[in-house]
This record gives C-alpha cells, structure tokens and sequence, in this order.
C-alpha cells in the first residue's frame, strides 16, 4: 500500500491484503513487538506529517502501525475491542475502545497517557481531533456525536433531538476535522 503526501485514502481492506501472517519486523520497542496478523481492519487514521498509518483491528484487539509502503512496524495490544483512531499533531495517539467504553491516549512509544471518557461513550466508532483542542467521537451505540476537550471531558452532544427530521441514528464515522469545527461552532451556544 503506497501512500503518497498528498494523502490519498487508504481502505483497510487494502491493508489486510498486504498483511503476511509471518516474518514480522519488530517494532520500536516490546509494547509495539508484533505478534498477531491484522485480521479485520477497522479504522485508519494517519499520523500528521508523516507517512504512518494506525489501524485499529477489534478482532485482534491491537492497533498496527504501518509504513507508507504497507510494511508492519508494530502492534500495540490488549485493546480490548479497538474501533476509532486519531491521532493529534503532538503525536498523541486516541483509541476507543468499544469492549471497555472509554478511550484511551498513548505516546509514541506505545505507553498509555490516559483514559478519557470513562463513562460518557458506549461505542467510540470513530475519532477526529480539531484544533488540536477537540476530540470528536462518533459514538454509535449512543447515536450521537460527541465533542470532547483533550482531557475527556465532554464539550458538546450532537443527538439532533431537537431536530425536526428526527435524531441521529448510530452515526458511524465524523468527517473532516474542518467539516466538524463547522459542526461544533453551530451547535455550541
């Protein structure tokens, strides 16, 4: 899987099909060491300036991280049941976690920060940071969208309860972080 600068998108069934089941280079460190194959990709999300891709595999339960040219370079296990992964311009890497209903943060080096959202989320789908102030999940389970500070605490809850068409319905993915800024200057008051 080749990925140019210009970002082009990647899916993650194009991914699996370049993924050996042996011979796995070691990662940077024992938390990144590889061991399982990425069997069902989940969500792709690529590292800000850099030719790194992050996938998140539920099956597995880990998050593979893999050149531009498609070459394992590790996996973070334990997950539980990732699902959504972003990632910040700080390298900080977000993963929820659909198993534990949280979402978790982690360096570079595969060390855990934090736990945001503990209780707030019942499926994080799918994450975007915006701002490098914002974390904003699309949290299924809970058909809506929910927008967090960098700490977890949460900022704004998009249901579209008040909507005259009705309320979201298990939103699975969030856009564009310049789609969502929109979103979040909307409907915050």
């Amino acid at each position: 899987v080749h990925l140019p600068a210009s970002a082009d998108p990647v899916t993650p069934g194009a991914i699996a099909a370049t993924n050996p089941a042996v011979d796995y280079p070691q990662g940077d460190n024992d938390r990144w060491r590889i061991k399982n194959a990425l069997r069902k990709p989940a969500r792709v999300a690529k590292a800000p300036g850099r030719n790194i891709l992050y996938v998140t595999d539920p099956t597995a339960g880990s998050l593979f991280k893999l050149d531009a040219e498609g070459r394992f370079l590790g996996e973070l296990k334990g997950l539980g049941r990732p699902l959504g992964v972003a990632l910040g311009n700080d390298s900080t890497i977000y993963v929820g976690d659909d198993e534990q209903n949280q979402i978790f943060s982690y360096r570079q080096d595969g060390s855990r920060v934090s736990i945001l959202a503990s209780g707030l989320v019942e499926m994080p789908n799918d994450l975007t940071v915006v701002d490098e102030r914002f974390l904003v999940v699309a949290d299924s389970r809970a058909d809506a969208v929910l927008v967090l500070d960098l700490q977890g605490r949460l900022e704004l809850r998009i249901d579209g309860a008040d909507w005259d068409e009705g309320a979201l319905r298990f939103p699975a993915a969030v856009a564009t972080a310049a789609t969502v800024a929109m979103l979040i200057r909307k409907y915050s008051s």
